[in-house]
């Protein structure tokens, strides 16, 4: 992984074998940012998502195994401590992501 912040604005490469949670925490925990917008594309291999059904008030997890293209990813991440909101986990990506860092 390779970073660079541009003032509110941190842009992150991850390689290929790259976990996406680990690597954002860890550029996260090393520029103190304690709440972001969250910008990415790239290819990725496996993940899991998440859906919430409203009426049981329970999260149900998808797992999906192959080579698939992220053509947008947008949302927003907390930084709480050691703790990150994770919206999405995956084994293995190739990735393009960035920041925007409330100053």
């Amino acid at each position: 992984m390779d970073y660079k912040r541009f003032n509110d604005t941190i842009l992150v490469r991850m390689d290929r074998g790259e976990g996406i949670l680990e690597q954002v925490e860890a550029v996260a925990l090393k520029e103190h940012v304690t709440l972001a917008s969250v910008q990415a594309l790239g290819a990725i291999n496996d993940f899991t998502v998440g859906v919430y059904n409203v009426a049981e008030k329970k999260y149900y997890a998808n797992d999906f195994k192959g080579s698939f293209e992220i053509v947008s990813l947008t949302g927003t991440s907390g930084f709480f401590g050691m703790s990150l909101t994770r919206p999405i986990s995956t084994s293995s990506a190739s990735f393009a992501l960035s920041f925007w860092v409330p100053m």
